[in-house]
């Protein structure tokens, strides 16, 4: 408690930014709960604070990419788990599309989790096969 104040503060290096600093919050969960990633979050490649819907955020390092800035632009976003190309060891993020597609080809089940439909089909299979009239 601050000299001539009756309220409790949370240390200010727990603090999420952009939260309230002083507001009262004895179980010091409130900052937790009210921020927002998106508020904060920044393209790590581009550097402009906008279309927070498209953006996907590493939940390794936390850092934030628009989905179209990211090569290749990935076109569905994840449901689960997504980790940047930093954090999962790739050096070399700047590839063709040409040389992506060369790299996938013959490698299916690649090319459904590329798609963002690898949990739906298991293989080229089924993914025909529910497809056939298309």
């Amino acid at each position: 408690v601050r000299p001539g104040c009756n309220v409790a503060l949370n240390n200010p290096c727990d603090v999420r930014p952009g939260c309230n600093v002083a507001m009262w919050d004895p179980a010091g969960c409130f900052d937790h709960l009210s921020w927002d990633p998106y508020a904060s979050t920044i393209c790590e490649i581009c550097g402009i604070d906008k279309d927070d819907n498209r953006v996907v955020i590493c939940d390794e390092c936390h850092s934030g990419f628009h989905t179209y800035c990211l090569r290749p632009v990935m076109v569905n976003i994840p449901n689960d788990e997504w980790i940047c190309a930093a954090c999962c060891g790739r050096t070399n993020t700047q590839i063709s599309f040409e040389e992506y597609s060369e790299n996938l080809r013959g490698k299916h089940y690649d090319i459904l989790k590329y798609l963002g439909i690898h949990k739906k089909y298991k293989n080229p299979g089924e993914f025909l096969s529910a497809n056939a009239e298309a």
